[in-house]
């Protein structure tokens, strides 16, 4: 996983000397590491560049593909290829449920 997101450079350096986009992806590595049956991520892709959110989305249809379930809470309309179902919150209400998702549709 390391090396998904170029960071076998990095290895050695102290967390302070991180950029927040390097110590976004270090903490997205570390819960994948960790394999954990359910997988809620808040915002996953804030600070990434495209490169790494593309690196990312393979990371998670991988932790998927070995059992693993995904909840990502994201406005964003790159998403994995492993996510199949979705809803929509306003005002902290759910309004819209789907068991469907077009990644190409602009909800």
């Amino acid at each position: 996983m390391l090396s998904t997101f170029k960071y076998t450079k990095i290895v050695g350096e102290q967390l302070i000397e991180l950029s927040s986009g390097e110590h976004k992806k270090l903490q997205l590595i570390k819960a994948l590491w960790l394999s954990p049956q359910l997988l809620i991520i808040d915002q996953p892709y804030t600070g990434l560049d495209t490169n790494s959110r593309a690196n990312l989305n393979q990371l998670f249809n991988d932790y998927t593909n070995k059992g693993g379930t995904l909840m990502l809470i994201s406005n964003d309309q790159e998403l994995p290829d492993c996510i199949n179902r979705f809803a929509t919150l306003k005002d902290g209400k759910l309004i819209e449920g789907n068991t469907t998702f077009n990644i190409n549709k602009k909800y």
